[in-house]
């Protein structure tokens, strides 16, 4: 692949993705980065400075990829500080190393009429925004005109860094999917109520969250299904995946919960997935054994997922059918040897890697300065590049 163009090394490794995901012989076991601010750290960068300069962000990122050579790398331009600062506060907050979400219910329980009396984009506009940035409400038209314009420019640079990626380096960008299927209890764990909010919802009102999550899913899953529908049999080519989803919220629900509002719309999507030949790649986290029944139960190449706290040999025992992506231990990359990331790398692959159905991925995001050993990343790279079996 070394002296390839680097559309050809594009076109490439989407085929190489592609082909994990749907359980085919690989020529290489093909590798996800899953990388975050350690790529600045690593560069000897402050992430505060790489997060309020695109540009500067942009050459961590380029000096990354030359050094590590990813197949597909994660979110390049990952927190948007200049934007909701530009909207008068900030979600986040960071110093030279770190980077700390600041996490507040954007919706109060008593929300949940509003959303079941179809008005939940008149709450969006008229409350939420003002909760999340209570500046906002006072803007004058050239602060508004100020905000517009530091949307746009973070459009631009995640542009402008895709475009690097792609057309300079022929790496995939993370999530190079058709479409998106983010459903609503996702979003309600993710931003409006986090973990103590959904949980006391969950108690207090489930039925309401329930139906909220079934009429805001709906108009979601419909997009999403129709589309493929009206598409030929087969994953589409563009793309490394056809569907792309997260799911954390899993992680504090039992299983009746899980089958009303996170296995009903994935379920209906999945099904449309399999009937058409798609895939898709769930960017699951937290451990999700309990539910395998649930993912394994689709044919191979409807379902791939990420491995955080589950053992990978262990899921795929139970769930066969599903691409795993995963077998890079945070803990090792940043504690042990490069002999010993090597011979962690290698027993994945020579366990199931050449069945098809696997994609190296470190379990967490490489976030903070002590989760990896550069020289660690190198070796393993370099392995998962040369490494035929």
């Amino acid at each position: 692949m070394a002296d390839k163009k680097p559309l050809e090394k594009y076109e490439e490794r989407l085929q190489l993705f592609r082909n994990a995901i749907n359980h085919e012989h690989t020529s290489k076991i093909p590798f996800h980065s899953n990388d975050g601010p350690w790529v600045i750290l690593d560069a000897g960068v402050n992430v505060g400075d790489a997060y309020r300069d695109y540009e500067l962000n942009q050459q961590t990122r380029r000096r990354f990829i030359e050094k590590y050579n990813p197949d597909m790398t994660h979110v390049g331009c990952r927190n948007p500080f200049l934007l909701t600062e530009a909207f008068g506060g900030a979600d986040s907050y960071f110093n030279e190393e770190n980077i700390n979400a600041v996490v507040e219910d954007l919706l109060d329980q008593s929300d949940y009429d509003e959303i079941l009396a179809g008005n939940f984009n008149r709450l969006l506009w008229e409350k939420v925004v003002f909760r999340k940035f209570p500046k906002a409400k006072d803007f004058t038209p050239q602060e508004m005109a100020d905000t517009c314009k530091a949307y746009k420019d973070l459009c631009d640079a995640k542009k402008t860094i895709r475009d690097m990626e792609v057309y300079e380096y022929g790496v995939v960008p993370v999530a190079e999917a058709k479409y998106y299927a983010f459903y609503f209890s996702e979003a309600l764990f993710d931003y409006y109520r986090g973990i103590k909010g959904l949980s006391l919802d969950l108690r207090r009102v489930p039925q309401k969250v329930y139906d909220a999550c079934e009429m805001m899913d709906a108009p979601m899953i419909e997009s999403v299904t129709n589309a493929i529908k009206n598409e030929p049999k087969g994953n589409d080519k563009n793309y490394a995946m056809d569907v792309f989803t997260n799911m954390l919220v899993h992680s504090i629900l039992n299983p009746k919960q899980f089958e009303q509002i996170v296995a009903k719309p994935l379920g209906k999507i999945f099904s449309v997935l399999e009937e058409y030949n798609r895939s898709s790649w769930n960017f699951a986290e937290s451990a999700y054994a309990r539910f395998a029944d649930f993912f394994g139960q689709y044919k191979k190449g409807v379902v791939s997922m990420c491995v955080e706290s589950d053992d990978i040999f262990e899921l795929h025992k139970l769930m066969p059918n599903v691409s795993l992506w995963g077998g890079i231990q945070v803990d090792i990359l940043g504690n042990g040897t490069k002999e010993e990331c090597i011979d962690m790398v290698k027993k994945v692959i020579d366990t199931f890697g050449y069945e098809g159905g696997l994609v190296l991925q470190s379990n967490k995001m490489l976030a903070y300065r002590y989760d990896c050993i550069p020289e660690n990343l190198v070796a393993v790279s370099e392995f998962i590049n040369e490494y035929r079996g």
